[in-house]
């Protein structure tokens, strides 16, 4: 057989042990485990490096590992503390009375609020604000995990877009031409998430249809507008920001036209307070990191630190403005353990899965990968491509780590093919971003902040792996048509 086709098979095959203990439904952490034993044995028989290398490269990707570890831990503990000091039911009852009804308040959700905060921190942040919202609205904790994740559309905007200047910066192309040409494809990705989305929502109300699929499409063909714009105009980093603050505006604009009362009590922006602080210290800390050392602007701009930081705030607010009045007292010790009992297996399962995704970079494993699938001529590169993309996404748990895999590939892939470097790196850059809303990782968050069951973890998994490669055949189809008549 050809050393060429065998590598890239041979690197191919943690990946495709994972995905597949997955659909089976093996449990995270064993697909996890088995994934990553695949990947160490075929690296030890196949792509050996000495062990000062990997030593080296493990040591240097710790800080990313620990920081993906504590915003898990820190994204938990500030829903569980919202829940049990009763701010979250404060916000949820003022929320059902500025809105139409609870699909009107789970398209602002979908499509504003979970955006708006993953813009700005990132790492799946999102969803630990926006599904206890949709629980507190009436959905039931599977369908407001689900809804809650599909949120994440805009995932390539997320935290101020990292994965897509690393694309850029690996992939050799200007950061804004790749985030306008992103900006047009994610509206495949919105297409698909309003359909999906509308669907959950219709089981959920079937006697409102109407509402449903007019209230998704506004809110979704405004995100996609303000997001392209925000691209265009300003720059594609606070694109997601700038998106999600459009859709805010509009649907509270057409809130309040129907007569619904959106002014906030004090008692509101106290149970906002935890949040304003998460993303306000985020965004200054963008700011003020250029101007520090490096170190100091690293623990600055991470999202574990203003997790942290908002959940001591929710902790001082409730015990010094509410003392003494609703909600009634809680007990922290057995929060502070009910948090830890949730995020031990989550924070297991996605370490497993990180590991997996530093051995493909750690080796030539995704360099083998990449010679391999430009074997199969353009429409085969953009199709293996995009799916090793959203493969990358699953295992990695963002759209920074599937780009720091493959975008350097898929770069000199595309140039190899005479194919237009920023199209194909903003195809796979958006399906792999995508992609890391199916993760364990992000899967099991979800489920852990939305209070499922095991049984509806692992059903939550395999919704989003299907959502996802439905906004993959999209995107893909999409391409290829404007491919045709280019």
């Amino acid at each position: 057989m050809n050393p060429e086709l065998t590598s890239g098979a041979l690197a191919l095959l943690p990946v495709a042990v994972a995905v597949v203990c997955i659909l089976v439904r093996v449990s995270p952490m064993i697909s996890a485990g088995l994934g990553f034993l695949t990947a160490a044995v075929v690296a030890l028989l196949w792509f050996p490096e000495p062990a000062g290398v990997w030593a080296g490269r493990f040591l240097a990707q710790v800080p990313l590992f620990l920081e993906i570890m504590l915003i898990m831990l820190g994204g938990l503990a500030l829903a569980r503390v919202q829940e049990a000091s009763g701010y979250m039911r404060t916000f949820s009852a003022w929320l059902l009375r500025s809105v139409p009804g609870p699909t009107a308040g789970a398209a602002l959700v979908v499509w504003a609020i979970v955006p708006f905060a993953e813009s700005v921190t990132g790492y799946g942040v999102g969803i630990t604000i926006g599904i206890p919202i949709l629980v507190h609205l009436g959905f039931g904790p599977l369908r407001a995990a689900f809804l809650g994740v599909l949120g994440l559309t805009m995932a390539p905007w997320g935290s101020l877009g990292p994965g897509t200047r690393i694309a850029a910066e690996l992939g050799r192309v200007d950061l804004t031409e790749l985030g306008i040409e992103n900006a047009w494809i994610n509206g495949a990705a919105v297409l698909v998430s309003v359909v999906v989305v509308t669907a959950t929502l219709r089981f959920h109300r079937p006697e409102h249809t109407v509402p449903i699929v007019l209230w998704n499409l506004l809110g979704g063909v405004t995100m996609w507008a303000g997001i392209l714009v925000a691209n265009i105009l300003v720059s594609t980093p606070v694109a997601g920001v700038l998106g999600s603050v459009l859709v805010l505006a509009v649907l509270f604009a057409v809130f309040r036209l129907q007569g619904n009362d959106v002014s906030m009590s004090p008692r509101v922006l106290l149970a906002l307070t935890p949040y304003l602080t998460l993303l306000l210290g985020c965004v200054a800390a963008a700011f003020v990191a250029p101007h520090v050392p490096a170190a100091a602007a690293t623990v600055l701009t991470s999202p574990a630190l203003w997790l942290a930081v908002g959940t001591v705030t929710s902790l001082f607010v409730s015990e010094r403005a509410w003392a003494g009045q609703e909600p009634a007292p809680w007990n922290l010790p057995a929060t502070a353990v009910a948090v830890v009992r949730s995020w031990a297996p989550a924070a297991t399962a996605t370490l497993g899965f990180l590991l997996l995704g530093f051995v493909l970079t750690a080796t030539d494993m995704a360099a083998s990968i990449g010679d391999l699938i430009t074997l199969t001529g353009p429409a085969g590169f953009l199709w293996i491509g995009g799916f090793l993309s959203v493969l990358g996404g699953v295992v990695t748990a963002s759209g920074t780590g599937t780009n720091a895999m493959f975008a350097s590939t898929f770069g000199l892939g595309a140039d190899a093919l005479g194919m237009d470097r920023t199209l194909v790196l903003a195809t796979t850059n958006e399906v792999g971003a995508i992609g890391s809303n199916a993760s364990v990782g992000r899967a099991m968050l979800a489920s852990q902040v939305a209070g499922t069951d095991a049984a509806a973890r692992g059903t939550l998994l395999r919704y989003l792996f299907l959502w996802v490669l439905a906004v993959y055949v999209a995107v893909l189809a999409l391409v290829q048509l404007v491919l045709a008549f280019v």
